[in-house]
């Protein structure tokens, strides 16, 4: 009985100091952010890493007492499997900070189309999204470890139909225009 009650002080313990870490690295950051006179994509970035590092060290404080507790009451099985997640969690960090990024350069990305604002800007709009998107994610799942060798050979493949159908888009209508240019000229000198 007092090992299950140690075990639960511990693990309420530990979300108490990560919520109480949270907020306190929450209104450093709001400091920091104030601090530097930046842009505002500039202090959105900022702002973004600092929230995602609170998160990241939070999960870590959380997770080491909830390890902790596991141990009191041994249950040798969980021990490892929250070892483990301890071990790789600068990984998943690395990975969600990538295709984080990425989510943010299709945004801006998609952001400098709309500002062109031409007929067929959506088309360019997805298919921008989508190429940035899968490759940053891909990325992402190698820095994990997970072998994407299938992935990437789909990736291809989507790709070289996705050119494909654009030449095809661009290649008839130029063809057909080159075409009535040509019959013109010969009339002409007819």
């Amino acid at each position: 009985m007092n090992e299950d009650l140690t075990a639960i002080l511990l693990t309420a313990s530990g979300a108490f100091i990560s919520i109480f870490v949270y907020i306190l690295l929450s209104k450093i950051t709001n400091k920091t952010i104030r601090l530097f006179q930046l842009y505002s994509w500039s202090q959105d970035v900022l702002k973004l890493f600092l929230r995602m590092f609170s998160v990241f060290l939070c999960v870590v404080i959380f997770l080491l007492f909830l390890r902790r507790a596991l141990a009191v009451i041994e249950l040798a099985f969980t021990v490892k499997f929250i070892e483990l997640i301890l071990l790789n969690l600068g990984r998943y960090f690395s990975a969600a900070l990538i295709i984080l990024f990425g989510a943010y350069i299709s945004k801006k990305f998609n952001n400098q189309l709309k500002e062109t604002n031409k007929s067929f800007n959506q088309y360019i709009h997805l298919l921008g999204s989508l190429i940035i998107n899968t490759a940053f994610i891909l990325t992402g799942l190698t820095v994990i470890g997970i072998d994407i060798v299938v992935f990437l050979e789909v990736y291809k493949i989507v790709l070289l139909m996705l050119g494909l159908t654009l030449a095809l888009i661009v290649g008839i209508p130029l063809g057909i225009y080159l075409s009535n240019k040509l019959n013109k000229r010969k009339l002409k000198k007819v």
